[in-house]
């Protein structure tokens, strides 16, 4: 690309974004929860642009904080860091709304870092459209590079939003970015859709407008509707809760992608349509416009759309000092440098640009797993009078304002919760350029009836508050609930196990715990119950074994449940560990282990026979192992794996994963349901000597794939067999799967999970695969139980336990409360049935469940 064409492209963006907000300004948020109607005309002055900046120079907020973040890079270069970019924008003398004004109240007066300034739990408003409007310089800089724009965007898009808000900037950032190098509309807003979470809400919204746009593509209204009906409430933004009033990314963002794709690639059309769609109806054809000005370039810009802009270009936007023409270079500047720096090449007159197929970027999501459960009136009360705010839930926003004549006046106020004294908020004035948008906001508390009081430190006669309405939050329901610790119970339950007998009936274990700890620290038993219509009803509570409680005692307790169900009979086996002592107790030696004892049941579960000890069955295989004799040893919880394809005698072959203290894991088989087992590859070789809790599964060529807990992660390694019958082969090298390799993060936790694969269809191409699939908590800590998959599609994508650790593509998010273990299998009828723990009502666990599809879990990318 010739340098004049590159320097043409970025001015063609900045006069787009211009003319496009100036467009819509006279519209902006006038037609709310409905278009405009073609009978009212839109009309292009021959002096707009002027008015607007002689007259309302806050239309360009948009632009003025773009202008603030390209300041910053032109200062302190390409690595300038977060703070910076806070400071620029916090401090700065120009107004600001929604997420923005949140975060500079975060930033100026709360002191927040940058990264927890546009959190939801600290800013409402994560997800209104804020960095949306604001990320046009990350493509601008970054041309032909989507991932670059998202670099570059990223430590400015999470000061003000999350989630949805952070990715209405992605989305943009990297649209302007591919027009660089496409012309082609629907391969712009397709290919930038690509660095978007399948599973977030702004991905699938978007997802929708590209699909009615090919099922209506003459009709824009059409898909406009379907928007509306299907994305338009709102629960996040306070100011849009129960309003027609929308702010919110995606929503917006699909009218920007209405424009574009209804537009085809007409200036004056995709403005039009863009500002039709009414909401935020300046910003979205501001988008627009800058999008296709890169495409069309400065010159290419119909002069009727250029006339007004002439007169403005050396001008500088208010508050910055920054006019266009300034803007120009300044994007040309640093877009050489970073082409130079994601490997481009910058000549005496071209660029060489090594363009990039989008990455994508973390999931997140704001107002993660909640519900509006409510939005109550206040009366309008002062802070004084409006006494005791009584509200049923685990988060609550507190609408209302402060007014003072002086607006250097910084209101005290004491919050209370619950009778206990949690901050000291400071509120300025409405009037004071570092206000806050909303009175007060509290989430992450747990969900259950709360009383909030307000005690007005420093009050004036000067000063009124008045305090107008609540939003009270709550948590969606996840799943069923097979075994519930109440909130104030004194007995949990712990570790989830499930199998399908051969009938279709499910049965689900766990323990069920008086002492209120693992097993060693006194009775621990095992309750289980049966679903016989796919989970969802459940019979009532039955007890397998009691444990005695007795300090000395084998049968002290009995936990960690693993279970299986033959496939060709009726027959289960349940496998628990049964101990006074904790497994890594320096007491529990091979001479004074960790015993093991198993059951069986020939009737699905109906009855079941006294528990079999085989401690020293399994012990005894590692007497004479390469690091000597076990001290301590358990089977891993869950699922235990039956073969599809070894079978001898009777029954197909049994896994289990062990850990045993300081030797890490083995794994172990048996030809006979459990009544024998051996070491599989011997007891001379350690497959995981890190491992910790482990599980196994069987992959495509009948190699065994062993999958082991690591901190942030999972360790992986393959048994491929030399001789199937005699249990013969060999361990590869193990290997962990972690976020620096694009592998099963579960971020800042050390937790059990499931591996599990199926057969599966690639929607895009009518593949068939076989999906992997590895639950953990994805974090931070354990919290938010998930998914991950990714495709096997031949043997090179499974030749080594290092091709299986790296490039997972994506998760599925389960459950967004604190949780930890998990199990899954798959039913007869091919869905997945889920089980987990998660902290329902309050630390302690309650045992879940829920029934999945393989398009679920892919959110539609396999079947």
């Amino acid at each position: 690309m010739s340098k004049n064409t590159l320097l043409n492209k970025i001015k063609g963006g900045w006069a787009g974004q211009t003319i496009g907000v100036t467009y819509g300004g006279p519209t902006e948020f006038k037609y709310l929860g409905r278009t405009i109607p073609d009978t009212t005309e839109i009309t292009w002055p021959e002096h707009q642009c002027k008015w607007y900046f002689d007259h309302e120079p806050f239309l360009y907020d948009d632009i003025y904080m773009d202008l603030t973040f390209v300041g910053v890079y032109d200062k302190l270069g390409l690595d300038a860091p977060a703070d910076a970019f806070a400071k620029a924008f916090a401090y700065a003398r120009y107004e600001l709304a929604h997420a923005n004004q949140q975060a500079r109240y975060n930033i100026a007066v709360k002191h927040l870092k940058p990264l927890e300034s546009g959190h939801w739990k600290n800013n409402p408003h994560a997800d209104d459209i804020d960095f949306q409007i604001e990320a046009d310089f990350s493509g601008l800089m970054s041309p032909g590079m989507p991932n670059a724009a998202i670099h570059f965007g990223d430590r400015i898009g999470h000061l003000m939003n999350y989630g949805d808000g952070w990715y209405g900037g992605v989305f943009v950032g990297a649209m302007y970015s591919l027009a660089f190098v496409s012309s082609n509309i629907a391969y712009i807003v397709d290919t930038a859709l690509r660095a978007i979470p399948r599973q977030s809400t702004f991905y699938q919204c978007i997802s929708d407008v590209i699909r009615w746009h090919k099922e209506h593509p003459d009709n824009w209204r059409t898909t406009w509707q379907l928007v509306q009906d299907k994305w338009a409430d709102e629960i996040t933004c306070p100011d849009g809760v129960m309003q027609p009033f929308n702010i919110d990314a995606k929503l917006n963002s699909a009218y920007v992608v209405m424009g574009l794709l209804y537009g085809e690639g007409d200036f004056g059309k995709s403005l039009e349509i863009s500002t039709r769609c009414g909401q935020d109806s300046d910003c979205n054809p501001s988008t627009v416009g800058g999008i296709l000005g890169v495409i069309l370039g400065y010159d290419g810009i119909p002069e009727l759309w250029m006339k007004p802009l002439r007169e403005i270009e050396d001008i500088p936007f208010k508050y910055t000092g920054i006019s266009l023409n300034k803007a120009y270079g300044m994007s040309y500047g640093q877009a050489l440098q970073v082409i130079e720096q994601f490997g481009g090449k910058v000549g005496s007159n071209a660029v060489e640009i090594r363009v990039e197929e989008p990455l994508v970027v973390r999931f997140e999501q704001s107002y993660d797993g909640l519900y509006l459960a409510e939005k109550r009136g206040l009366g309008n009360k002062s802070v004084q009078d409006v006494g005791a705010i009584r509200f049923d839930g685990c988060g609550i926003v507190v609408r209302g304002k402060l007014d003072c004549a002086d607006k250097k006046y910084v209101g005290e106020v004491e919050v209370w919760l619950d009778g206990k004294k949690i901050e000291t908020r400071k509120w300025p004035s409405r009037k004071w350029r570092n206000r806050a948008p909303e009175a007060y906001s509290l989430f992450g508390l747990l969900d259950m009836p709360h009383v909030l009081t307000f005690k007005f430190l420093n009050p004036r006669d000067s000063v009124k508050t008045d305090l107008w309405s609540i939003l009270v939050y709550k948590y969606k329901k996840t799943g069923t609930e097979v075994f519930t610790t109440a909130r104030d119970a004194e007995v949990p339950y712990r570790i989830p196990a499930i199998a399908q007998t051969k009938t279709g009936d499910l049965i689900y274990f766990t323990d069920y715990r008086p002492c209120k700890d693992d097993i060693g620290f006194g009775r621990v038993d095992q309750h289980y119950r049966i679903s016989r219509d796919g989970g969802k009803t459940w019979e009532a509570e039955q007890i397998l074994v009691e444990g005695t409680g007795v300090k000395g005692a084998m049968d002290c307790a009995y936990g960690d449940p693993v279970i299986a169900a033959d496939r060709e009979s009726d027959e289960l086996y349940l496998g628990t560990g049964c101990c006074d002592r904790p497994y890594y107790a320096a007491t529990t030696t091979r001479q004074n282990p960790f015993p093991m004892v198993n059951w069986r049941s020939k009737d699905g579960g109906k009855t079941w026979s006294r528990p079999r000890n085989i401690t020293e069955q399994i012990y005894g295989m590692l007497d004479k192992g390469s690091l000597g004799p076990a001290q301590s040893l358990f089977f891993s919880s869950g699922r235990m794996m039956q073969s599809r394809m070894v079978k001898k005698g009777r029954y197909y072959r049994l896994y289990v994963a062990i850990l045993v203290r300081e030797q890490g894991n083995y794994v172990l088989y048996s030809d006979d349901f459990g009544n024998n087992w051996k070491i599989l590859g011997g007891n001379q070789v350690q497959p995981c000597l890190k491992g910790d809790e482990a599980k196994c599964e069987e992959l495509p060529d009948g190699s065994v794939l062993l999958s082991s807990r690591k901190h942030g992660g999972r360790f992986f390694n393959i048994f491929n067999y030399t001789d199937v019958k005699k249990g013969r082969g060999t361990w590869q090298q193990c290997a962990a799967s972690q976020d620096d390799n694009h592998g099963c993060r579960a971020t800042d936790n050390f937790t059990n999970g499931e591996i599990l694969s199926v057969k599966a269809v690639r929607q895009e191409d009518q593949k068939e695969v076989t999906l992997l699939l590895q639950s953990v908590p994805l974090g931070p800590g354990r919290s938010h139980v998930g998914i991950w998959y990714k495709a096997l599609e031949s043997k090179a994508d499974y030749a080594s336990p290092a091709v299986i650790a790296r490039n997972w593509e994506d998760f599925f998010q389960v459950t967004a409360r604190n949780s930890a273990y998990s199990t899954m299998i798959q039913l007869h009828d091919g869905s997945i049935a889920f089980a987990w723990e998660e902290a329902t009502y309050d630390q302690a666990y309650t045992e879940m469940f829920r029934r999945l599809t393989v398009e679920e879990i892919t959110c539609g990318k396999y079947k």
